[in-house]
C-alpha cells in the first residue's frame, strides 16, 4: 500500500505513465486535499484527465482529520495537503511516494516511511518489472516533462541501475 502525492501524479501523467504506481502496489491512497490540487485545480493543465480516470479507477481517496492537518501543517512549515497525506501514511502504517523534500523531512522526522519517485523506479528495475533501459528511458522522459533531478542524484541513480 501506498499513499501518493501530486507530485508524484503529475510527472507520471505528463508522460502517461501513471499505471506505474497501481502495477507497484496493491492498493493506492491519497487525500480529497490532493484530489482537489491534481483534478480541481489541475484543469487545463496536461495528464489532468488521466489523473481523473485514475481516481475513478484505482487510486482511494480517504478522509483525514483537517484540523489536525492543518495544525501539523503550520508547526512543519508544509501545506495542509502535505499534512493530510502524512496523517493518512501513518494512519494505515503505508509507504508515503513523494518528490516533495519539504514533506520528505517532516516524514522522517515522524517516522513515515517514505519513497521518492526515483526509488520507485529504482525499486521496479530490482523486482524486474522494468529493464535498464527502459528505467532510463523512464527518467528522461520525466526530467524532460518537469521533473527536477540533480545532475548528481541523476548519475547516482544510473550508476544503481547498472548495478542491479
Amino acid at each position: 500500500m501506498v499513499v501518493v502525492d501530486s507530485s508524484v501524479l503529475i510527472p507520471l501523467s505528463k508522460i502517461a505513465k501513471l499505471r506505474s504506481v497501481r502495477e507497484s502496489f496493491d492498493e493506492v491512497l491519497t487525500t480529497d486535499e490532493i484530489y482537489r490540487e491534481v483534478v480541481e485545480e489541475g484543469k487545463g493543465r496536461k495528464g489532468t484527465s488521466k489523473i481523473k480516470e485514475s481516481f475513478e479507477e484505482w487510486i482511494v481517496v480517504e478522509n483525514f482529520d483537517l484540523e489536525k492537518a492543518e495544525e501539523i501543517a503550520e508547526l512543519e512549515g508544509i501545506t495542509t495537503a502535505d499534512a493530510s497525506l502524512l496523517l493518512l501514511a501513518e494512519k494505515r502504517d503505508s509507504i508515503l511516494l513523494t518528490n516533495d523534500r519539504a514533506l520528505i523531512l517532516v516524514a522522517r522526522s515522524r517516522n513515515v516511511e517514505y519513497y521518492w519517485l526515483t526509488t520507485l523506479v529504482l525499486k521496479r528495475v530490482k523486482e524486474g518489472d522494468l529493464g535498464k533501459n527502459e528505467a532510463l528511458d523512464l527518467l528522461d522522459e520525466l526530467i524532460a516533462a518537469g521533473m527536477n533531478l540533480a545532475p548528481k542524484v541523476y548519475s547516482k541513480l544510473r550508476k544503481k541501475i547498472d548495478e542491479v
